[in-house]
């Protein structure tokens, strides 16, 4: 399934040449223009996962960052469905088919044990139609893909519904946490999606859009839904968030390099951490060493819970590890090794939590912990020059 995706890209990039002539910005809406006229604007037709933007504090060391990564994983699904949409609208069905497959080669094995346990029929309905989707994409009208897609929303919804604990719905946390999520997502896919300030990779680049949109969207409606329950000595700190928003849209429509979007995007999430009351850690108050040695010291943690069956908490540590600390080095590690931060990435934030979730025997979950390790050893030393190198 993968080669299929991978081949689909492939297409898309050696069939055209993305030159961004004519641009410009409705709400936090993204326009990219090219000479096949794919017109990709998100963030005006989008359906909003219901019942997560109305907040309310809380305390972030409580939160269960499994949900997080699960919502910021339907968000994505989200994301994707958007793009292939709007390129089917503008008929370039390549572009289309690429994004309309990503979540079933890349996201739905991640959410399916999840969804599967909470509602069987539902999980069934939801994969049915997402692979309904890929398969309709260049067979269909703009108008009945679109209907495909609506169904495919209210689906996820009914997940988002189901799945995620009703506390958490009206969370502040855990919603900033999913806006955050989706920031630092959209910062690898930027990173792949852009070279020699051009587009290099055009569905990572448009994969960077959705997240940046979707994430700054779900902020901007916490911000102007539930002003009452922000405290009142944050609202400076809200408005340099939006500046910084409206930032990010210029730098991702000027095609910015990836360090000035990295930096732009690390500045508002800090911001969302206080707003929020998220304990924000990055490169800046906590050392890629000491990063890396958390990652470690947990993952330890995760054999010790595994081997006494305690499955819920190992994946909640495997899941504190990849969003605690590893997401923190992954940009700066992709600078010096993009293979190996890619790699890495998806050992720790995929496979180690579908291995947990599958229940394989615990020799499995040592050998893959170990090679995790190994890779951290070599970022631990890529990231040590660079800082050396610095001094």
């Amino acid at each position: 399934m993968l080669s299929v995706y991978n081949a689909c890209i492939q297409y898309a990039v050696m069939g055209m040449m993305l030159v961004v002539v004519g641009m410009t910005l409705a709400s936090i809406s993204i326009t990219m223009s090219d000479p096949f006229a794919v017109n990709v604007i998100y963030g005006q037709e989008e359906v909003q996962i219901e019942g997560n933007t109305n907040t309310t504090s809380a305390s972030s060391d409580s939160m269960d960052d499994s949900n997080v990564i699960f919502k910021s994983n339907l968000e994505q699904i989200l994301g994707h469905l958007n793009a292939a949409l709007l390129n089917k609208e503008n008929g370039n069905d390549t572009l289309a088919l690429a994004h309309a497959f990503h979540p079933i080669a890349e996201i739905y094995d991640l959410i399916e044990p999840t969804i599967a346990n909470t509602n069987s029929t539902l999980n069934q309905n939801l994969s049915t139609e997402l692979t309904n989707i890929t398969d309709m994409v260049r067979f269909v009208s703009a108008a009945q893909f679109s209907d495909a897609v609506q169904d495919a929303k209210k689906l996820l919804n009914q997940t988002s519904d189901q799945v995620i604990p009703s506390p958490l719905k009206d969370n502040l946390t855990f919603n900033m946490k999913v806006v955050i999520d989706l920031l630092n997502t959209a910062v690898g896919e930027y990173n792949e999606g852009i070279s020699n300030i051009s587009i290099a990779q055009p569905v990572e680049y448009q994969d960077a859009q959705a997240f940046i949109s979707r994430g700054i969207e779900r902020a901007k409606s916490i911000f102007e839904q539930e002003s009452n329950v922000i405290p009142q000595n944050m609202s400076e700190t809200v408005q340099g968030a939006k500046v910084m928003f409206s930032d990010l849209d210029n730098q991702i429509l000027s095609i910015s390099s990836p360090e000035s979007v990295g930096s732009t995007i690390q500045g508002i999430v800090g911001e969302l951490s206080k707003i929020a009351g998220i304990r924000e850690t990055s490169i800046e108050d906590k050392s890629p060493d000491l990063l890396i040695s958390n990652i470690r010291s947990i993952l330890d943690q995760v054999i010790t819970a595994y081997s006494n069956q305690n499955y819920s908490q190992a994946e909640s540590l495997a899941t504190e590890a990849y969003l605690e600390n590893y997401e923190y080095i992954e940009a700066p590690l992709a600078d010096l090794d993009k293979s190996l931060m890619e790699t890495t990435e998806v050992m720790l934030r995929e496979e180690l939590r579908q291995q947990i979730q599958d229940r394989v025997p615990l020799e499995e979950i040592q050998q893959q912990i170990d090679s995790i390790k190994n890779n951290l050893n070599d970022a631990e030393k890529l990231l040590a020059e660079r800082t050396n190198g610095d001094d």
